[in-house]
């Protein structure tokens, strides 16, 4: 009896919660964020008489998020957005297949939704209607100017937008700035901010860094009104699952105000990018128009661009310079005119790798160097297999950059040849075989697809042999030592 009651309130308990949950989770759709939805309808419509449609397609994008992020997905407003975004993409964009599937989303939400008359032509009435009869609605959508049913063709329909003066722009006071919270990867991303006279800021600085990265990227915005500034982060950056960014204003070289700081940004989480559906049309409308098989290469040529570079080869040559411990010459005992440091090989070497990020590149590299030696007459050659991984610290988060720096180690094996001058000529004396262990620093200065390296590789070879003197008829050949080496090499390198 005692489980059956304690399951009962549990039961209880349980519906309790999930009544008392489901109207919070409805009551987010608030008369203020439908009216803020229903402002940026307003000030994309504005937008899109004075003919500029990319920024009347972001506000309606705004207003899509902000719906779908407070739950109006169902609510009306959000049916009045989705209308206004197929009379975007199709009167301005000229995309009708996104327009239909527009309109086919605000249908979904209300079947009595109309044009407006301000806006509506011939042929938005007629794509509508076609569209309500493929949903099986009956009766035309038609145009009404008070939001009510209505048919047939517009008295007051326009052939095309035509631009009428813009209300006037409220002014800004202080910083004004709101916050990302979510946007769809591989996707161009315009960020906005609103400084007011009050602040005397003549700049407006955007910092933005991708997940993993230790770096601010800085953008400078473009003010596109008295009290509007814009700046766009590039699709190709925004990757990964989140994204920090923060906002300066600045006089000169001096932050006057700020939204987000460098140690408490603002974090966007990342989508995932436009998918396809019915009839080959885009489901996000974030993405860019086409359909079908050729929409599909275009978007994963995008999508390409912003990802890791995928491979990477090098070829080229380098000289090293490094330390000799231990000489042996002749057996009369030759003595070196300059103890310690000798020149090494002359080398080429050529290079595999793959990136794994676009700014970490793991590679492998084998090169083969050449030496001499009047003693012995007789020309040496050393070879090195190494692995490497690389962090380009400078560049790495945008591959089109002409100028890219970069930090790395490497490890494997093989001999290191250094030429030393003794009193009777030039001996080369021999490091390995044996392990190998370096750093890189360097720098690539090119185009994305191919680009000069210029790098140095200090490193230390830790020698295998036997610690003593082999004895080839009359000379005595080098002991066992551990050296130390440091090289440059440039050459080039092909990504893609």
């Amino acid at each position: 009896m005692r489980y059956r009651n304690r399951a009962f309130v549990s039961v209880v308990v349980f519906g309790a919660l999930f009544v008392a949950r489901t109207p919070a989770a409805s009551a987010r759709c608030t008369a203020r964020v439908k009216n803020k939805i229903l402002h940026l309808n307003k000030s994309a419509m504005e937008d899109y008489d004075l003919l500029e449609f990319e920024s009347a397609k972001q506000s309606l994008l705004d207003a899509q998020r902000i719906a779908r992020v407070q739950g109006c997905d169902t609510d009306m407003v959000n049916a009045k957005t989705y209308t206004n975004l197929a009379v975007l993409y199709i009167q301005g964009l000229k995309d009708e297949d996104r327009g239909r599937l527009m309109f086919r989303r605000a249908l979904r939400i209300s079947k009595n939704i109309h044009l407006d008359r301000q806006v509506a032509t011939p042929k938005l009435i007629r794509i509508f209607n076609g569209v309500r009869k493929e949903m099986g609605i009956s009766g035309g959508g038609g145009s009404n100017s008070n939001g009510g049913s209505g048919t047939g063709t517009p008295p007051l329909a326009r052939p095309r937008p035509v631009a009428r003066p813009r209300a006037p722009e409220k002014p800004a006071k202080g910083f004004e700035h709101t916050p990302v919270e979510e946007a769809p990867r591989t996707v161009d991303l315009v960020m906005t901010c609103r400084v007011g006279d009050d602040l005397g800021a003549n700049r407006v600085m955007l910092f933005y860094k991708t997940q993993g990265q230790v770096e601010y990227q800085v953008v400078p915005m473009e003010k596109k009104t008295r009290w509007t500034w814009k700046a766009i982060i590039p699709g190709s950056v925004v990757i990964g699952r989140s994204m920090y960014y923060y906002i300066e204003a600045r006089k000169g070289e001096k932050p006057m105000a700020a939204s987000g700081n460098a140690a408490s940004p603002y974090i966007i989480a990342l989508t995932a990018p436009p998918k396809h559906v019915e009839g080959g049309t885009t489901e996000n409308p974030f993405g860019g128009s086409g359909t079908g098989k050729h929409h599909k290469r275009k978007h994963h040529k995008r999508a390409s661009k912003g990802g890791p570079i995928g491979m990477y080869i090098s070829f080229g040559g380098g000289i090293h310079t490094g330390y000799v411990g231990k000489w042996y010459g002749d057996l009369s005992s030759d003595k070196p005119r300059r103890a310690g440091f000798a020149m090494g090989t002359y080398d080429g070497h050529v290079e595999v790798g793959y990136f794994l990020k676009q700014n970490m590149l793991l590679s492998l590299a084998f090169s083969l160097g050449y030496a001499s030696s009047d003693i012995s007459n007789v020309p040496v050659l050393g070879w090195q297999a190494l692995a490497r991984f690389r962090y380009v610290a400078v560049g790495g988060s945008d591959r089109d950059s002409l100028f890219k720096l970069y930090f790395g180690a490497e490890l494997g094996g093989g001999d290191v040849y250094h030429s030393l001058a003794l009193q009777k000529g030039v001996d080369t004396f021999r490091s390995g075989p044996g392990m190998i262990l370096g750093a890189l620093v360097g720098f690539w200065l090119g185009t994305s697809k191919i680009a000069w390296y210029l790098e140095v590789d200090p490193k230390v070879a830790l020698d295998f042999t036997a610690d003593a003197p082999t004895v080839d008829g009359a000379v005595v050949q080098h002991a066992k030592q551990h050296t130390f080496t440091l090289g440059l090499a440039t050459g080039l390198a092909i990504m893609f």
